[in-house]
């Protein structure tokens, strides 16, 4: 399971439309907005960082979301599969050439 703190940058006057999208996905916590309602601060929750690639490649679709970024990551299930048995994840969604990528590429 991967926590990741994220900012969700969005066009100006769709701070609305974009937390009612949002409440759509289970996996999204909005726990603050900037003062200009252009910038949301999230937790999402992925099993992996392919679900993770893939949720903020559906979230890009959507017209008033100019860009999801991520700030801080927690793998603390993966750090303990580690230790337990030597498994190593990959780690290959958390390149930066995947931040441009479109969902239906």
């Amino acid at each position: 399971m991967i926590f990741s703190g994220s900012i969700v940058t969005i066009e100006k006057d769709s701070l609305d439309a974009v937390k009612s999208f949002l409440s759509g996905f289970p996996q999204i916590e909005i726990h603050q907005q900037t003062d200009d309602g252009c910038q949301l601060v999230t937790v999402i929750e992925a099993e992996d960082d392919k679900e993770l690639e893939t949720l903020c490649l559906i979230l890009k679709e959507n017209s008033h979301i100019l860009d999801v970024a991520h700030h801080y990551f927690n793998f603390e299930e993966e750090v303990e599969e580690i230790r337990a048995t030597g498994k190593k994840p990959d780690l290959g969604g958390f390149g930066k050439m995947s931040r441009g990528k479109s969902y239906r590429q």
